[in-house]
């Protein structure tokens, strides 16, 4: 889907404004001088840019760099921070491509949080609080409630502070724990305040998070047909903001939900369109879906040989990225293949 300039110029002016706000460093010049608090949410936005197209390491020199050359100066903690903060997401989204994690991603929010209380700077503040949760979330179950404890507290913040923003984000991520554990009521209802803000607060990046969850509770029901319009509109939301990397899981999603409804041919459609972005990225837990999801739809249409190089490099990439419970499923699937 292609956009006229203009359209992604605005896009991103949106964006950066609320990059700016919610890394905490708009507004916050002190004895700094415009200009370098400008130096510092330019390179967050480019950072952010680069993430969204899974560029991490480019992300990732940006910021380093940027944090380096700040760190020289004096009375620039705040600025700092906020480039912390968004290392932090980028380490976690990197690494999250290969299932692996980075304990730098929570000292950075950590040392973002530090900063924020002696800088008595709120907006910050919610921003590390969210990160930290978000970090134990993605540490597994056992963490969850650990997660959840911040978040809440990341929420509280923002909502005493009016981040309209920085509210859908927390609660999108605090319905994904619902979610995760079975509460799919308590989820959806969460899910539905956090697009409502999205909105709002004219994210795009955040309404297209919340449409695709929403559309997995109905998926997760067996409700297909009333989850494909949710993710549709989460992939449109993604091109429109040049998300390659959530652009992935949508068409993932979709072409799942086809399979599920027996449109085989949409289903292997929407894959392969997903397979190229993953390769462009280096995603292995992409890679792993995806093939996974292609050797399940080869097989539903005996198309053995297809199947079986399908499943043996999804079996390939869950292998090395530590999904046991993928390899077990796919290694099932396969000695299906042989038996017919």
């Amino acid at each position: 889907m292609k956009y006229p300039y203009k359209k992604a110029h605005l896009v991103f002016s949106v964006l950066f404004a609320m990059i700016c706000t919610f890394s905490g460093i708009a507004g916050e010049t002190g004895s700094l001088g415009t200009s370098n608090v400008t130096q510092a949410q330019d390179l967050i936005y480019r950072a952010y840019k680069y993430r969204l197209k899974g560029r991490f390491r480019d992300a990732e020199a940006v910021l380093r760099n940027g944090m380096q050359e700040l760190s020289l100066e004096k009375g620039r903690d705040v600025q700092v921070a906020g480039l912390k903060v968004e290392l932090a997401r980028v380490i976690i989204r990197k690494n999250f491509h290969n299932n692996t994690s980075d304990e730098e991603a929570l000292r950075l929010y950590r040392d973002a949080e530090e900063i924020a209380k002696k800088a008595e700077n709120k907006g910050l503040l919610g921003k590390a609080l969210y990160g930290i949760g978000f970090y134990k979330f993605k540490l597994g179950s056992k963490s969850w409630d650990n997660a959840l404890a911040s978040l809440y507290k990341s929420l509280k913040i923002r909502r005493e502070i009016g981040d309209t923003f920085g509210i859908s984000q927390s609660l999108f991520t605090i319905g994904t724990i619902y979610q995760r554990r079975g509460k799919a009521e308590a989820a959806e209802k969460i899910y539905e305040e956090s697009l409502q803000l999205a909105k709002d607060a004219k994210s795009i990046y955040m309404e297209g998070e919340n449409e695709r969850h929403i559309g997995y509770l109905f998926y997760l029901r067996g409700e297909f047909d009333s989850a494909l319009p949710h993710f549709f509109r989460s992939l449109e939301k993604r091109r429109t903001i040049g998300y390659d990397d959530g652009e992935i899981f949508a068409l993932i999603t979709i072409g799942q939900t086809y399979e599920k409804l027996g449109d085989l041919e949409k289903a292997k459609r929407y894959l392969k369109k997903a397979l190229p972005i993953a390769r462009s990225i280096n995603s292995r837990v992409a890679q792993t879906r995806i093939y996974a999801s292609l050797g399940s739809v080869f097989y539903d249409q005996k198309k053995t040989e297809k199947a079986r190089i399908s499943l043996n490099k999804a079996k390939q990439y869950a292998t090395l990225i530590g999904y046991t419970s993928t390899v077990k499923g796919v290694q099932e699937l396969l000695e299906k293949l042989e038996e017919n």
